[in-house]
């Protein structure tokens, strides 16, 4: 218990990406879990969670250039903002238990690559710190991830 108290967001988001990761090399397609992921209803509503999720994130930008918070009001966005990514891989189990092929594929991979990427980012080199590059590739691939939601949430209304 008392390790429990001492874990970081960093380790617990890694710990979720990685049983993400090894629960592809698990034999799912039995279970009860996919075919209660294959209704149409939870689809959508596991959908709209995780679409929340990829668009929580802009809630920080909105605070910041619109309403000009700051001080502790945007240390506490902030912290939102590192749970709800650090919960993320959770909720997109949730989703997809499978990453897919084609579009699906790309946008599961951009996905865990800027969770991984994020939860990594108090590791880096001491000028990467300096000068955020890690923060310009984070929000860059944040913006793909939007783009291609926008477009996985039209092809799947389309068809």
């Amino acid at each position: 218990m008392r390790y429990l108290k001492s874990i970081s967001q960093r380790e617990i988001g890694l710990l979720l990406l990685l049983f993400y990761f090894i629960q592809l090399f698990i034999p799912w397609h039995d279970l009860a879990l996919v075919q209660w992921q294959n209704q149409r209803m939870v689809k959508i509503i596991t959908g709209c969670t995780l679409l929340f999720v990829v668009m929580s994130p802009w809630l920080l930008t909105f605070s910041r250039v619109v309403l000009e918070i700051g001080g502790s009001q945007w240390q506490r966005l902030t912290k939102w903002h590192r749970w709800i990514g650090t919960i993320s891989p959770i909720v997109y189990f949730f989703h997809s238990i499978e990453p897919g092929y084609g579009l699906l594929l790309l946008l599961t991979s951009i996905f865990f690559i800027n969770h991984f990427l994020a939860s990594l980012n108090n590791e880096a080199p001491y000028w990467i710190r300096i000068f955020p590059v890690w923060i310009l590739i984070h929000v860059s691939l944040s913006i793909l991830i939007m783009v291609l939601s926008c477009y996985h949430i039209y092809l799947i209304a389309a068809y």
